[in-house]
């Protein structure tokens, strides 16, 4: 010990200051590495259990979308007597059975608890007693049974469907209990590395004591970072799913007490995908911090609103106790989404469609109330209204587009739909180039219907295939009757994002051509802005495949979407057809004229044709033929046509003969 002091007063102040440092400096590196450390392992912990309780509970939303898809097509067996029908039906519910299974088998895969496993052991156990009764449904429905078959669904089958979708209710519920319990895993993780660091800062004195404070700073600054992206959206910086539920199960439980009401708004952007396509995805964040950003200047302040992933937002409005305050907060954010916006440069016009439902009106549990407010939403985009409140119509509603979708599929069969024909008329020689192929619906009840009365139902369900497979059989061997009896016209046919994703589209229109033996130069495909640039990787390579064979390609309702010029000089069409919307006001408002003036002039720049549509008077024939449009369609020239009345039309107008003119 004496040596060691002889030594220690041999060294200078100065070493001794420096060694003292040294040792200080050695002590805040270790609190500094010591604190790093415990964040990194909480974060990665984190990030697993987020990771981890991602992938369950998408598992469990299959599994849900599974049961729901099971039964419909459920019920639509017990109401088709169609073989053929009731073998597409079958085909679906073991689709649907295969998924469910799926997906419960790779969730058996993951890191459960003793509860999550019994109540997939009780799913398993409800879907084996559903066995015996779906093979009692089967036997009746094949037997024609289909009264006994309908009884065995709401009597036996249905209620067990119930248990299942409420036990997956179930699951989810403790699924979120599991994240809340991570996220306070994490956050007393954090709290060890804080008491950690305290112990080691009371050794350092005034000097270490300042470097602990900087360590501790830097280590609640990055907790309050995690809890903070556990809780909250790092884009808009409103909260998430996560911290929604929880304000909204408050929320229910403070006014069940009380007695009292409150509004659920949904909220979901129309179009945000074209953005995202066409702008970028940057572009896409810029709109959506601005949703953010309008929406809270609209609320007060116990108001909570939240993003809920993508484009949708959901908001709880606990001051609405009334459907009509719910309406007008409602009213109020549609007039303010539609106030311009400059984004990069461009200024965009952003709608939504909100879904409302009320506490305890409508539902009284979260979910209940979520899924009611959503269905809202749908209703209002579907029907372009901008805002729904929730009804118990709304389900009949539901139904009834799934029994149009049924009613489409035995239209196919049954060769129910006819085409109408539409000339468009060349300013050049005032004669006739082509047609436009229309179709309609010859419905046994409802007489001739419109394709916007059937073909969003068919765009919907994949019924649009065949639809449009039918169209073009049918129009391209019409086409070629009128080429052999002296008519050279092009036909266009109108296809959709469906179509034009389809891998195998363009071998199906090359062997169309084939059996129909109509030169492909004379088929031109419409396709609108939206379809090309919802998947434009796969929609090029389509267009690429069909531009080979010599199916002619044009760019339809031009105007209507976000795609510029420049984005369809690469896409291989040939013609651009400005939307009726700018067309049939041109003469009358300055604004339309000025932008059909301007589509015009860009398109032939880029080496493109163009048709107008909508033309249905003289003076905007004239008007389009002084600006250089290349040609027309319209009333004015002629109304889609039957093919027995298109004949006629052929013989006597004299757009079929120039010469008249």
């Amino acid at each position: 010990m004496s040596k060691l002091h002889t030594y220690w007063s041999k060294i200078s102040l100065g070493a001794r200051v420096g060694l003292g440092f040294l040792l200080v400096s050695m002590l805040g590196a270790a609190v500094i590495v010591t604190g790093m450390l415990q964040m990194s392992m909480t974060h990665s912990r984190v990030n697993q259990f987020i990771r981890t309780d991602s992938i369950k509970v998408d598992l469990v939303h299959q599994m849900i979308d599974s049961v729901n898809a099971r039964t419909i097509s459920l019920y639509n067996l017990s109401h088709e007597s169609d073989a053929f029908v009731q073998d597409d039906e079958l085909t679906d519910f073991e689709i649907a059975g295969n998924a469910f299974v799926s997906a419960r088998d790779e969730l058996m895969t993951k890191h459960l608890d003793k509860s999550e496993r019994k109540i997939l052991e009780q799913i398993r156990k409800t879907a084996e007693q559903i066995r015996p009764n779906l093979l009692s449904l089967l036997d009746d429905n094949v037997s024609g049974n289909q009264k006994i078959a309908h009884d065995h669904i709401i009597d036996e089958i249905k209620p067990k469907q119930r248990r299942v979708i409420a036990l997956l209710s179930e699951l989810m519920e403790i699924q979120d209990e599991n994240a809340r319990a991570d996220a306070s895993d994490a956050e007393n993780s954090y709290e060890n590395a804080w008491l950690i660091m305290s112990i080691l800062s009371m050794v350092l004195g005034v000097i270490g004591a300042a470097i602990v404070v900087i360590v501790i700073r830097l280590t609640d600054r990055q907790a309050n970072l995690l809890r903070y992206q556990a809780l909250y959206d790092s884009l808009t910086g409103l909260p998430n799913r996560s911290l929604f539920a929880d304000r909204m199960q408050q929320t229910i439980l403070a006014y069940k007490r009380a007695g009292k009401s409150f509004a659920l708004i949904v909220v979901d952007l129309n179009h945000f995908k074209a953005i995202n396509d066409t702008l970028g995805h940057q572009a896409g964040d810029d709109v959506l911090r601005h949703v953010a950003r309008v929406t809270r200047l609209c609320l007060r302040e116990p108001d909570t609103m939240a993003r809920m992933g993508g484009d949708e937002f959901s908001i709880i409005l606990p001051s609405a106790q009334t459907i009509g305050g719910a309406v007008i907060v409602a009213q109020r954010l549609i007039e303010k989404y539609r106030e311009p916006v400059l984004i990069q440069g461009r200024e965009l016009e952003v709608s939504a469609s909100l879904g409302i439902a009320m506490f305890p009106r409508h539902a009284s549990s979260l979910d209940d109330l979520q899924k009611i407010a959503d269905s809202a939403m749908y209703q209002a985009k579907r029907q372009h209204t901008g805002y729904i409140v929730y009804s118990e119509e709304m389900e009949s509603v539901e139904n009834d587009v799934l029994d149009l979708q049924r009613q489409l599929r035995k239209a196919i069969a049954g060769d129910e739909f006819v085409l109408h024909y539409q000339p468009k008329i060349e300013f050049s020689t005032h004669g006739i180039s082509g047609v436009e192929a229309l179709i309609r619906w010859q419905h046994p009840d409802r007489g001739l219907l419109q394709p916007d009365s059937f073909i969003p139902a068919a765009e919907n369900s994949e019924l649009i295939r065949p639809i449009t497979e039918y169209v073009l059989r049918k129009a391209t061997k019409q086409t070629a009757e009128w080429l052999a009896s002296g008519h050279n016209l092009t036909v266009a046919v109108n296809v959709s994002a469906v179509n034009i994703q389809d891998e195998s589209f363009a071998e199906t229109v090359a062997q169309i051509l084939k059996e129909t033996e109509l030169p492909a130069e004379l088929l031109e495909l419409e396709l609108t802005e939206s379809a090309v640039m919802s998947k434009p990787d796969k929609a090029i390579e389509c267009i690429k495949k069909l531009h080979e064979i010599g199916v002619q390609m044009s760019i339809d309702d031009f105007g209507t979407g976000y795609t510029s010029m420049s984005q369809l000089k690469g896409l291989l069409v040939t013609k651009i057809k400005i939307d009726r919307s700018f067309v049939k006001n041109m003469v009358a408002c300055h604004s339309d004229a000025v932008i059909v003036r301007t589509a015009v002039d860009l398109s032939h720049s880029l080496g493109f044709k163009v048709v107008a549509e909508g033309v249905e008077d003289q003076s905007t024939w004239d008007e389009l033929a002084s600006l250089g449009c290349d040609s027309a369609q319209g009333f004015h020239m002629g109304m889609p046509l039957a093919p027995d009345e298109f004949a006629e039309w052929l013989a006597d107008s004299p757009w079929s003969n120039p010469e008249e003119f």
